[in-house]
């Protein structure tokens, strides 16, 4: 997120982090709709330098459920790691339309996804055909 606050023009982004397990509620949740990308931005900013992506995999997973695997880490990040934030960041991700984004439920098993992302691709290179 620091590379895409950065191209988006952002000067800094500031990070709290804290040990697991420790609770501040007196974090500063201003900072988030400063720094909660907007779409449109991006995919202009991306078009000035970055060649369109062909695939897209976007691994969708529950922010609530996202959270419980950030508990036994030694710091948390008080800024990016809350619920409020997250549900925004999906909402825009979810967002995300085209014929080359894949949307995935990552709450699976990890081979299911795996599997998915492969076939996708594999059916997409299929397309291509390599002449002598």
């Amino acid at each position: 997120l620091s590379m895409l606050a950065s191209g988006l023009g952002a000067a800094r982004v500031d990070f709290d982090f804290m040990p697991a397990g420790e609770f501040r509620p007196e974090v500063d949740t201003s900072k988030l709709e400063k720094i909660l990308p907007d779409p449109d931005q991006i995919r202009e900013t991306n078009a000035s330098f970055a060649v369109p992506p062909d695939l897209v995999f976007i691994l969708d997973v529950n922010p609530a459920r996202g959270l419980k695997r950030t508990e036994g880490r030694q710091q948390r990040d008080l800024l990016f790691e809350r619920e409020d934030y997250l549900v925004k960041v999906r909402a825009i991700f979810q967002g995300l339309e085209g014929d080359e984004f894949f949307h995935l439920d990552a709450l699976r098993p990890m081979e299911g996804v795996a599997e998915d992302v492969t076939q996708i691709t594999l059916d997409f290179l299929s397309f291509f055909t390599i002449e002598d």
